[in-house]
């Protein structure tokens, strides 16, 4: 490694002299690290002209292998120091949960942990327990892998919704509505990827009814845009009431009787159980936890 990183130096300045006064290192133990080398590769790597030095095409072609390999280290060491110098935690939530209620709470979350920087990552999509790369996850559904630690953040409990004004639209008579007459209304859908575990085939089937998707059938990737078209009296849709902002308390989404179901399922904070014992992420996750219970 040394001959490697002596030769990167001197074959960037084309001097041995100057590689020498760069980096504080005597011409002799240079040039002695530049001769090991090329016996090694049993190749040249230098053409020597006089006091002056080129590279040969065998040289060109190891240094700029170096330069890229030495530049990647260089870059990770610096990054090494950063997180040491700036300890951080990242956290990975679904744009749902961190639409709803997440994102209220973060602000807070930094105030109270300020000694480091807690990183938040947001997608579109759920993150699947086998595939938890930050230091706390949110998932749908409690992980099985014995290497997770995972704790209970809100129970997946839903009902169908709609507008007011889509309920007019269609006489709908609250209280009198059956599931074979809601199969017959425009229904909006999220993702499949982006469900837990209750999707309307889950709900029709639970009520006694097959269920099948047609292809005119409406798919949000994003459960806030699922609620916003909801509330634009699109369809009726799957709605999580303590995952709905203000949408059911000021009457834009109504709840329809009866539909209410619970899959005993939920979103969990998760952390690899390694990861559970630094103290950082340990009272992160408490606090987190504390936060969703003054809640949910």
């Amino acid at each position: 490694m040394n001959a490697l990183a002596a030769f990167e130096v001197v074959a960037s300045v084309q001097s041995v002299s100057e590689a020498s006064r760069k980096i504080g290192i005597s011409q002799p133990s240079l040039s002695r690290h530049i001769k090991v080398l090329e016996e090694n590769l049993n190749t040249e790597l230098f053409y020597r002209i006089h006091s002056k030095i080129r590279l040969t095409p065998e040289g060109e072609q190891l240094f700029y292998a170096v330069q890229s390999g030495l530049s990647d280290i260089r870059k990770v060491c610096v990054n090494l120091k950063s997180q040491a110098e700036n300890p951080t935690v990242s956290i990975h939530c679904g744009y749902g949960l961190a639409h709803f209620w997440f994102l209220k709470i973060y602000p807070e979350l930094q105030q109270a942990f300020p000694l480091f920087e807690i990183q938040l990552s947001v997608s579109q999509t759920e993150t699947a327990a086998d595939r938890l790369t930050a230091d706390l996850s949110f998932v749908l559904g409690k992980p099985s892998n014995p290497d997770y630690y995972s704790d209970p953040i809100i129970r997946e409990e839903i009902v169908l919704a709609c507008s007011p004004s889509f309920i007019q639209r269609h006489g709908i008579k609250v209280g009198h509505l059956t599931p074979a007459m809601i199969r017959q209304l425009p229904l909006l859908h999220q993702g499949r990827e982006d469900y837990g575990s209750i999707w309307f085939g889950d709900w029709f089937r639970a009520h006694g009814l097959e269920f099948e998707l047609t292809p005119e059938v409406l798919f949000y990737h994003s459960y806030p845009l699922l609620l916003e078209a909801a509330a634009a009296s699109r369809g009726i849709c799957i709605a999580w009431p303590k995952l709905s902002g203000d949408y059911f308390a000021t009457g834009q989404l109504i709840a329809l009787q009866g539909t209410e179901m619970d899959s005993g399922n939920g979103y969990f904070l998760v952390s690899r159980v390694k990861q559970k014992s630094d103290d950082r992420i340990s009272a992160l996750h408490k606090a987190i936890l504390e936060k969703a219970r003054e809640i949910f």
